[in-house]
C-alpha cells in the first residue's frame, strides 16, 4: 500500500518538475507563456528540433466527461487518424457540450471541439462571444444524442416534474442548455441541480432528487451499467412542432437497455445533433473553406461513423 501511495504522489507531482526553477502554479500553465517555457526548456538541452517536432501536428480535442460518449468519440477519432509525426489527436477531458464551445475560443491547445447543435446557436445567442461565426468553423455532423429523462417511481409523466428538482448534470454539459428550452417549451418549470449524474442517481434513491437528465447517445455506459432500482424508469418526452426547430424523433428500446425497459415497450423521446467545429487560429491548421489536411480527414472519417455508434470510427 506505501509502494502504490509513493508511486501515486510522485505521478501527481510530476508536473512540478517539468523545468530548472519553476514551481507548479508555473509548469502547468496552458497559455502560449507556458508552452514558450517549456520549448525554450527543451531547447536548453539540446532538444529543441524534437519539441518542434512533437508540436508541429499535434492537435488537442475538448471531448467531455467520462461517462459521456463525446470523450469515447474523440478518443476512438484519435486512434484512428494517428498518424505518428504527421498528425497526433489528444482527447481532452471537459466539462461537456457547452464548456466546449468556451474551450474551443479561449483554451490554449484546443483546436477541434465537438458539441450539440442546440448548444452552439444558444451559446451564439447569449452574446458571450463576439464575431463567433468569423472565429470558429463548422467540420462536419456527426451523429444525434438521444436525451434520456430517468425518474423515481411517482414521476408518471414530464407534466409531474412541475416544481420538482430534476438534475441537468453538471454545469457546461449539454443538458444545463437542452433541459432549459425542453422545459420552457413545454411550459413545466422545475428547480436544476447541477452535479454529476452519478452522483444525482444517488440522491434520487433518497428523494432528494425526482429525476435527471442525461444527453447521449444509446446506449450509455451510466444506464447499462446501472444496477436497476425498483420502479425507477425512463420517462417518455412526446416530440411535437415545440422541439422541431433543434431536435428530431428518437426512441430507447430495450435493446438498447435490456435491465431497464421491458421487452417489446420503448420510450419516446428526442434527438440532439453533434457537430464539430475547429477554430480559425494563426497555425492555420484548418482553413476557413474547410479544405485542410486535417479538416478533410475528420470530415470523412466523422461521415463514415455516423451511423454506426457501437463500432469505433475507423473499425470495419
Amino acid at each position: 500500500m506505501r509502494t502504490y501511495a509513493r508511486a501515486l504522489f510522485a505521478l501527481l507531482l510530476l508536473a512540478a518538475f517539468a523545468g530548472p526553477g519553476t514551481v507548479l502554479g508555473e509548469s502547468l500553465k496552458g497559455d502560449a507563456e507556458g508552452d514558450q517555457a517549456r520549448r525554450s526548456d527543451a531547447a536548453a538541452v539540446g532538444e529543441g528540433a524534437e519539441a518542434a517536432r512533437v508540436n508541429e501536428w499535434t492537435v488537442g480535442i475538448a471531448g467531455g466527461q467520462l461517462e459521456g460518449t463525446f470523450l469515447r468519440m474523440a478518443a476512438e477519432i484519435g486512434k484512428a487518424l494517428d498518424d505518428g509525426d504527421n498528425l497526433r489527436i489528444l482527447p481532452v477531458l471537459t466539462y461537456g457540450a457547452v464548456e466546449n464551445v468556451s474551450d474551443l475560443l479561449y483554451m490554449h491547445g484546443v483546436d477541434v471541439a465537438i458539441t450539440y447543435a442546440d448548444d452552439l446557436d444558444q451559446f451564439k445567442k447569449s452574446g458571450a462571444a463576439k464575431n463567433i461565426d468569423q472565429r470558429i468553423n463548422y467540420i462536419s455532423e456527426l451523429f444525434e444524442g438521444e436525451l434520456h429523462i430517468y425518474a423515481r417511481p411517482e414521476i408518471r409523466s414530464l407534466a409531474d416534474l412541475e416544481g420538482k428538482k430534476v438534475g441537468f448534470n453538471t454545469k457546461g454539459a449539454g443538458p444545463t442548455v437542452t433541459g432549459p428550452i425542453v422545459f420552457d417549451r413545454l411550459g413545466i418549470h422545475v428547480e436544476p441541480v447541477f452535479i454529476n449524474n452519478a452522483i444525482a442517481i444517488e440522491k434520487m434513491k433518497t428523494g432528494e432528487i425526482a429525476a435527471i437528465l442525461h444527453l447521449v447517445a444509446k446506449p450509455n455506459t451510466l444506464f447499462t451499467r446501472l444496477e436497476p432500482t425498483p420502479g425507477f424508469h425512463f420517462l417518455p418526452l412526446e416530440f411535437d412542432s415545440r422541439l422541431a426547430d433543434y431536435y428530431v424523433p428518437a426512441r430507447l428500446t430495450h435493446d438498447d437497455y435490456p435491465d431497464l425497459i421491458s421487452p417489446g415497450t420503448s420510450i419516446d423521446t428526442s434527438q440532439s445533433q453533434r457537430c464539430w467545429q475547429s477554430t480559425i487560429g494563426p497555425r492555420g491548421m484548418i482553413g476557413s473553406d474547410g479544405s485542410s489536411g486535417l479538416s478533410t480527414t475528420i470530415s470523412v472519417a466523422s461521415r463514415g461513423s455516423r451511423n454506426r455508434r457501437s463500432t469505433p470510427v475507423g473499425r470495419k
